[in-house]
């Protein structure tokens, strides 16, 4: 049930973060924010099925463990995005976590389902579905308050060095002013256009931070995931003696 929640929440919160961040971190349009994960799901359908016929030769702890690899280096990689990242390393990283939960998925419910008699293999396909669902749900609550207040966390502590003394703040308020100067805009006008363009970049600057903390934030559940495979392995080789 724990490892079907943790699949849930890196689930859901992958399919909802990644596109997410290419729209409002990246400027990408909604639909080539969409498209991000097209090439990505393509790839877990088939890899899916592979896994699937892998489980009955392979043990399904070790598959799950080979699934957490795959998110953690994925979301790692995602929690190191900007808006300068290449779209296809985006989607090379929303591969590599959709490759992890393909491996998760019938290593989950397959464990799950040879512990039990066959009268209860239907409550039990059941209930793990419903706590996917749940920790997809969870999941998704969870990230979004987090980068809400990432977010603001940021922009608070990005907002108090934008002073006199910021040389990077001078630098950047003079180049606004030079791009602005061909405009034949008065000086003082020119000043509050580079002020609002400033105010701009510090809000678009503090959402890019919250979204890599918010992926790092899936990166630490799928480590978690570890602590609850292990009982699993072990409970596995329990029944085996």
């Amino acid at each position: 049930i724990a490892l079907a929640m943790v699949f849930g929440v890196s689930n859901f919160g992958i399919a909802y973060a990644v596109p997410v961040f290419g729209q409002l971190v990246m400027n990408l349009t909604p639909t080539a924010a969409g498209l991000l994960l097209l090439p990505a799901g393509i790839v877990a359908s088939v890899s899916t099925v592979i896994v699937g016929r892998m489980v009955d030769r392979v043990s399904p702890t070790w598959l799950i463990y080979a699934g957490i690899a795959c998110g953690v280096a994925g979301t790692f990689a995602l929690s190191w995005g900007d808006t300068n990242t290449p779209v296809l390393s985006l989607l090379a990283f929303a591969v590599v976590c959709r490759v992890g939960q393909s491996f998760m998925g019938p290593s989950i419910t397959a464990s799950a389902i040879r512990a039990l008699p066959p009268g209860d293999i239907n409550k039990a396909s059941g209930t793990i579905n419903f706590f996917r669902q749940m920790g997809g749900a969870f999941g998704i609550n969870c990230l979004v308050a987090s980068v809400e207040m990432r977010a603001s966390f940021h922009h608070h502590g990005l907002y108090a060095t934008q002073n006199a003394d910021n040389t990077s703040t001078d630098a950047f308020l003079n180049a606004t002013r030079e791009l602005l100067a061909p405009s034949g805009l008065p000086d003082a006008m020119a000043d509050t256009v580079a002020l609002r363009f400033l105010e701009e970049a510090v809000v678009a600057q503090s959402s890019a931070l919250a979204w890599r903390d918010g992926f790092l934030l899936i990166c630490i559940v799928f480590v978690l995931a570890v602590i609850p495979t292990w009982l699993l392995g072990r409970a596995q080789r329990k029944r085996a003696y």
